[in-house]
């Protein structure tokens, strides 16, 4: 202050940068509410022992809910989880989506493979082929199981062979898959 006039923090030269709220993490909350409620509840309970019951039950209706507040929806996504593991182990799911979802995504790719093997430009044709035969290879697998088609192993290298794909998916057509027959892999001339 200056003759009795008091200077704001930029006139003094202070550098004020406004500052952004500090939030805590969920830990550093807990940590702190068990900190602050903890000693609380145990000296609560320990003047309730002593005989003074009106301290003990102050000091505890300050702690208690507290605590609730702190550690109650932890305990009860905790219980959620249990609940949902259980009933995971006692009503499995199906791992494989339904075969009306795997037969859909194996004409939309045998579509696409057939359109990249006529419209594809050179640069980046094989390893764009590659790539459609096997997610070619993934869904055929996946259908055959689910058809329980005979089918081979699934392969270490991610793909079947052309030769190997079209031997699976003419199985998967015989299997009343419907299938168009029209593509590549599936054409009867053998273009692939």
């Amino acid at each position: 202050m200056v003759a009795g006039i008091a200077l704001t923090p930029e006139e003094r030269g202070v550098n004020v940068e406004p500052s952004e709220p500090r939030h805590w993490s969920g830990r550093a909350r807990q940590l702190t509410a068990l900190l602050m409620v903890f000693p609380i509840g145990v000296a609560g309970i320990i003047i309730l022992l002593i005989g003074r019951d009106w301290i003990g039950l102050f000091l505890l209706s300050a702690a208690l809910p507290s605590a609730a507040i702190t550690f109650v929806p932890r305990g009860v996504r905790a219980v959620r989880r249990l609940i949902e593991h259980r009933r995971a182990r006692r009503f499995p799911q199906a791992t494989n989506p339904p075969i009306e979802q795997i037969a859909a995504d194996l004409r939309r790719l045998l579509w696409e493979h057939d359109a990249y093997l006529r419209f594809g430009g050179s640069a980046r044709r094989s390893r764009r082929l590659s790539g459609l035969e096997a997610a070619i290879t993934d869904r055929a697998l996946q259908a055959a199981r689910a058809l329980d088609a005979p089918h081979p192993a699934w392969p270490a290298h991610g793909r079947l062979s052309r030769q190997q794909l079209r031997k699976l998916l003419r199985a998967l057509a015989t299997e009343d898959l419907v299938l168009p027959t029209a593509v590549g892999l599936l054409a009867p001339d053998s273009r692939c």
